[in-house]
């Protein structure tokens, strides 16, 4: 037998603070729709685990140890029990790395008090529950990222309906896992679900949880205004919401994505078979990895550029970078601030285990192919894969073959991880998971 309680906390930030997520100062303006964290905490056999998902583009370590230490001052919840996710919607709030001057120290503090204050609160609520497990497709709203052009060079994001464009690198993952929770009166409470696309979709300077959030307003028509929809990010480095074949989408675009996700949500709960198996565990720690080489020639290329080029205030960079010095400046700068870190980093990884369901958390925006490895691989009989969770010291993680030139995802700043990376923290991941289920 489980118990389960859901709870979600506003989150929307004031206006006028930076919101991440591009290559220049973008000042809010407006509230598209608000910004939540959600969370699920799961008990059984007198152990607990939790999950909260925060509407943000990022989430650090240094956040998640703030975020711990008030769960434990308010609750008998184990940090090691604890994993905090961001969905990575570009349109959050500013949430950055420690002292960077898009992010802000005054949010960031009260954003932490709040996750905390969500798993706590919902970890009151814990009642009895059952839950059944599915899976869905959803196979027309993300659409790969990499293509190979037509003379043999690569591309990530190329220019829309650009005859150039020859075919994409990898494939999308089309699956939505559903873990549903009623309770003794067969009322649904909440769900945690997953899936692979990037939440890139608002185009404004404005907040918006994107379609994860159109999502949760969605499924709050069909099950209640109290039901509580856990979106989990899945594996998407590679992954985006546009199809380039294709010369635009409607502003509302995101509105639609998530009522095709509710739909299908919605399909597979209502197919969805009883979980098997009982208990809960978790399993959080690390794997070293070594850092990326940089040359001491793009070194003091970025130094240059870096001193150099003035950044450009409330300017939207659009996805084809035709802004070459902004573009460059942003590329410098991360690539400095790669420099910084040590060469040999300590990435967290996550599994938690529910009943004879397994969900794999990595940090860091990385491919899909290691998450569908994940899902080929794991002894678990059913399994979530999830991204951003804990931390993104890593950045990308792309396949190996893929660090070459014209891969966003892999240069350096955006890939913080020598390309091995992506191997190694999936193997640890699957060890983590062989060990719950011993």
């Amino acid at each position: 037998m489980f118990e389960l309680g859901f709870y979600e906390k506003e989150i929307t930030p004031p206006l006028g603070l930076l919101i991440p997520g591009y290559f220049n100062e973008r000042p809010a303006g407006d509230v598209v729709d608000r910004l939540y964290v959600k969370a699920a905490v799961i008990k059984s056999g007198g152990e607990k685990i939790a999950v909260a998902v925060v509407d943000c583009c990022s989430f650090r370590l240094w956040l998640h140890d703030i975020v711990m230490e008030r769960i434990a001052k308010f609750s008998d919840l184990k940090p090691e029990n604890v994993m905090i996710c961001a969905d990575h919607t570009h349109t959050g709030g500013p949430i950055y790395s420690k002292g960077h001057p898009w992010g802000d120290e005054e949010y960031e503090n009260y954003v932490c008090k709040l996750i905390a204050d969500c798993v706590v609160l919902a970890d009151k609520r814990l009642k009895k529950a059952s839950l059944s497990y599915g899976v869905g497709k959803v196979t027309s709203i993300s659409f790969v990222r990499d293509y190979v052009m037509k003379d043999g060079s690569f591309r990530t994001n190329p220019p829309r309906t650009s005859p150039e464009i020859d075919h994409p690198v990898t494939d999308i993952d089309p699956e939505l896992p559903v873990l549903l929770a009623k309770d003794e009166n067969g009322v649904p409470m909440g769900a945690i679900t997953c899936f692979a696309c990037h939440q890139d979709c608002v185009d404004q300077s404005n907040y918006s949880a994107d379609f994860s959030g159109s999502l949760a307003r969605e499924m709050k028509k069909l099950y209640g205004p109290d039901f509580v929809n856990v979106f989990m990010l899945g594996t998407c480095g590679d992954i985006n919401h546009f199809d380039v074949s294709k010369p635009g989408d409607a502003p509302d675009h995101f509105v639609k994505m998530g009522r095709i996700v509710a739909g299908e949500e919605f399909k597979t709960a209502n197919e969805a078979a009883p979980l098997t198996g009982d208990g809960v565990a978790s399993v959080k720690d690390f794997v070293t990895v070594d850092r990326r080489y940089i040359s001491p020639e793009r070194l003091a290329e970025a130094k240059h550029i870096k001193a150099t080029i003035k950044p450009a205030k409330n300017v939207k960079i659009a996805a084809d970078n035709t802004d070459p010095d902004q573009y460059a400046l942003a590329m410098a700068d991360i690539t400095l601030k790669l420099a910084e870190l040590p060469e040999k980093i300590d990435v967290i990884t996550q599994t938690l285990r529910i009943g004879d369901l397994i969900i794999y958390g990595f940090s860091g925006e990385i491919y899909s192919c290691f998450g569908k490895r994940i899902k080929a691989e794991t002894a678990a009989k059913h399994c979530i894969v999830a991204t951003l969770c804990n931390d993104n010291v890593s950045g990308y993680i792309p396949s190996p073959d893929l660090f070459v030139p014209g891969i966003y995802e892999a240069v350096e700043g955006s890939a913080n991880l020598v390309p091995e990376a992506g191997g190694i923290i999936t193997d640890h991941l699957l060890e983590q998971g062989k060990k719950l289920l011993k």
